[in-house]
């Protein structure tokens, strides 16, 4: 029995420098020899002691041999040489591993067979035997062959370090649990900070944290193939498990939190928490993404979000990737680790890494950016004891105006030496608090510092936040748009009551350099951001919004939370506007004495166009007695105002069913039955083939206003209101009545309406200027016809 080993700590690429870190840290010298391998000297009890306590190594070897091998003979002669029953009994099994790289012996299976014969002329030699059965303990050899030199080893692990225990349900795309604990001990998180995974998935990040936070080892709940071996005693596999539980932490100061919006893969997370012993000690929550924030400060974000290995997926998260500095910016002190594969991810966020590391999940190539925050200032400790667990915010709300500093008022660096995780203990001292600083060439930065001051004490006004801050010119604009709020709301302090309305346009881009159009529905803000190009990048954007959007909220003394911003992009043939919330929440605003349901939260567009609320009262004023057809009906207000105007029958056209529902909604709050009017959930062209061969479907007015482009996968054929008005109209025509009325509407301001073709129809003319309301400053907000048929 050997008591000097020399062993071998096997890693995926690009954590050899933090396995080393952790041998350093059990007390070995260990020396990285090639990418995945770290070399270190030891015992039998270093063999148990490191299968119990390395959290991102794959497996320990016991290095056997190493020679040159140009050739089978060097190396069957060389292995035959060599006393294997020191390490091999007469009754193990040794199945041969094998592997060859840049050497003359390239084929690996005809490698493996002569190592075993060698291995077996070997073992028969020094037991002095005659057979060997195998029925015994495994010893598993690895040939490995690089350069022409041949390196034996023997796997002490069996399975992969990986495999903790705890994980016995597999989600979609998880993290290694090496590769998850290497995540967090490249971050700079220890147990005095809080920590939040955002897309937290099956919870291996949360429980590696917590692992480590509580200085559990990481194999302590699983076997391991040398524990079968009659050359380690049994003693000490007992005293390593004996110290690793005598080392364990029995609390954490902060709860770490994982969200995810996948209900059923939080009940994975919470499952395998309570296998690995952290359920205490880990919190999960269905949250999105957009919905991340924290009252507490200098915490660390450690995440491995969604990314696709084909384009087209990439391409599908790039607005979940560039709101990233936009929810970041709510967490000034915080600082942000992530692993992506994403092509120039610091390109779409507009921002660079404080540090970058290529590392590899599974076999697909990542990095994992590094984003360090400030530093806690000195003498700064969480006010919240160590002796009891105390959970992040659970209500994740945005803070109503978040106090972020301007890189104009920065007067000093920012000083990124931050505090690391709680190491393993010390083989020649056993202690919790044990660490390393690797050298420089490592580039791991994980020294262990002890913040300590009062939480009472704001953040340092010199410090800059990782994401965000305003510029002196942010805040001159929003003095800007607060001083024209109050002129336009002084100006309309009447006009609403005296027209019997409670929605109305307040802002609408008065102020180039701010692209917002803000509407007031009753008590609450409707705020839309246009695309505008400006200097701001994501994350100082992100924070000007929020900026303006407190500004109007205190300037017209509406409650922040009635104030309700989104982002209207230009629309084009790839791009249609998209439900962008799923709240359902509805509030009913009144309108020229009728009442109507609008969604401020879920939809860009609300429910009701109040630029057409001149249209619509033209519309009741021709509708008493009249048969009444709305198409590309959306919520039918049209459709409202008509049975209010004393239409006899309204018949409301859409494509969709929900849209549908909501205009049934409409009706039932103003008293009018549904049921006494029909519903058509169709195709609008598609509906007017229909109706011009069944004569009892002809109408006396009706108000045409469909989108500019729409290319729904219900429709054979794309829309395109300019190329296909002709059709429509025409279609239009054929169901309506001598002397019928048609309103044409449309929002797309290089529309060219086809007088020469529709003439031969219709008596046109154009009221656009008749039809925009007061409030509206853009003049040509929409443009309308109204159509007389000829015949």
């Amino acid at each position: 029995m050997q008591d000097q080993l020399k062993l071998t700590a096997a890693c995926a690429f690009g954590l050899e420098a933090i396995v080393k870190r952790e041998l350093i840290a059990l007390g070995y010298t260990p020396s990285i020899s090639q990418p995945g391998r770290v070399d270190f000297a030891g015992d039998w009890a270093a063999v148990c002691r490191t299968n119990l306590w390395l959290r991102t190594a794959d497996r320990v070897l016991i290095e056997v041999q190493k020679f040159d091998a140009p050739d089978f003979d060097a190396l069957f002669d060389t292995v035959k040489e060599f006393d294997w029953s020191q390490f091999i009994p007469a009754d193990a099994a040794f199945p041969v591993i094998g592997r060859s790289r840049l050497s003359q012996l390239t084929s690996v299976p005809a490698v493996q067979r002569s190592v075993k014969r060698s291995i077996v002329e070997s073992l028969l030699h020094y037991h002095d035997v005659n057979s060997l059965p195998e029925s015994g303990a495994e010893y598993k050899v690895e040939i490995a062959l690089l350069n022409d030199v041949a390196t034996l080893t023997i796997d002490t692990t069996g399975p992969s370090l990986h495999k903790r225990g705890y994980r016995k349900l597999v989600a979609e795309a998880p993290l290694k649990e090496t590769l998850s604990a290497a995540l967090v001990s490249l971050s700079v998180w220890n147990p005095e900070r809080p920590l939040i995974d955002p897309f937290c998935g099956s919870g291996t990040i949360a429980i590696e944290a917590a692992l480590q936070g509580l200085n559990i080892a990481p194999g302590i709940n699983r076997s391991f193939t040398s524990k079968n071996w009659e050359i380690i005693p049994d003693e000490l596999w007992e005293q390593a498990v004996e110290e690793a539980k005598d080392l364990e932490k029995k609390t954490l100061r902060f709860q770490i939190i994982g969200t995810d919006r996948d209900k059923e893969v939080l009940s994975l997370a919470r499952y395998h928490s309570q296998q690995a012993g952290v359920a205490d000690y880990v919190h999960f929550q269905n949250r999105d993404f957009d919905q991340l924030t924290s009252k507490r400060e200098y915490g660390c974000i450690i995440t491995n979000p969604p990314y696709g290995e084909r384009l087209e997926d990439q391409e599908r998260l790039l607005g979940l990737y560039r709101s990233i500095p936009a929810i970041m910016q709510r967490l000034p002190t915080w600082s942000l680790f992530l692993i992506t594969n994403m092509p120039k991810f610091e390109a779409i966020i507009q921002k660079s890494a404080t540090r970058r590391r290529k590392l590899f999940n599974g076999r697909l190539e990542c990095t994992y950016y590094q984003f360090l925050g400030p530093r806690p200032p000195r003498g700064y400790s969480p006010e919240d004891t160590a002796t009891s667990l105390q959970p992040l915010d659970t209500e994740l709300e945005l803070p109503a105006n978040p106090q972020i500093p301007s890189p104009t008022e920065t007067a000093a660096p920012v000083n990124h030496n931050h505090s690391a995780d709680t190491a393993p203990p010390s083989s020649q001292t056993p202690s919790a608090d044990s660490s390393v600083t690797p050298s420089t060439q490592e580039q791991l930065e994980l020294r262990q510092t002890s913040p300590s001051i009062s939480r009472s004490q704001p953040i340092d006004s010199t410090v800059l936040p990782l994401f965000g801050g305003l510029h002196p010119k942010d805040r001159e604009q929003a003095g800007l748009l607060a001083n024209r709020l109050k002129k336009r709301a002084k100006h309309l302090r009447r006009w609403p009551t005296k027209r019997n309305i409670t929605c109305f346009r307040i802002y609408e881009r008065d102020i180039p350099e701010i692209p917002l159009v803000i509407d007031r529905y009753e008590d609450h803000l409707h705020i839309t951001e246009y695309d505008r190009p400006h200097d701001r990048d994501l994350a100082r954007h992100g924070a000007w919004l929020e900026l303006m959007k407190t500004t109007a909220s205190e300037t017209l003394e509406i409650p922040l939370t009635h104030t309700h911003l989104k982002k209207r992009r230009r629309s084009n043939s790839f791009q249609q506007y998209e439900k962008i919330a799923s709240s359902g929440k509805l509030i009913t605003v009144h309108e020229g004495g009728m009442k109507f349901a609008v969604n401020l939260v879920d939809y860009v567009d609300t429910g009701l166009f109040l630029d057409h609320r001149t249209t619509r009262k033209m519309v009741q004023a021709e509708s008493s007695g009249k048969d009444f057809l709305n198409l590309f009906a959306y919520t039918g207000s049209f459709s409202v105002y008509a049975v209010k105007g004393g239409a006899t029958r309204a018949t409301t056209v859409d494509l969709s069913k929900n849209y549908l529902d909501w205009a049934k909604q409409n009706f039932q709050l103003n008293g009018i039955d549904p049921l006494q009017h029909q519903f058509v959930a169709q195709d609008s062209i598609d509906f007017l083939e229909t109706a011009a061969e069944d004569k009892r479907k002809r109408f006396d007015l009706a108000i045409v206003d469909p989108p500019t482009f729409s290319n729904s996968k219900q429709t054979e054929l794309d829309w395109d209101v300019q190329e296909r008005h002709c059709e429509l109209l025409e279609k239009v025509h054929g169901v309506m009545r001598l002397g019928g009325v048609v309103y044409f509407s449309t929002n797309f301001r290089r529309f060219k309406f086809d007088d020469q073709y529709l003439g031969d129809l219709f008596e046109i003319r154009e009221i656009s200027k008749q039809t925009v309301p007061e409030d509206f400053r853009n003049r040509r907000i929409h443009r309308c016809w109204r159509l007389v048929v000829k015949w």
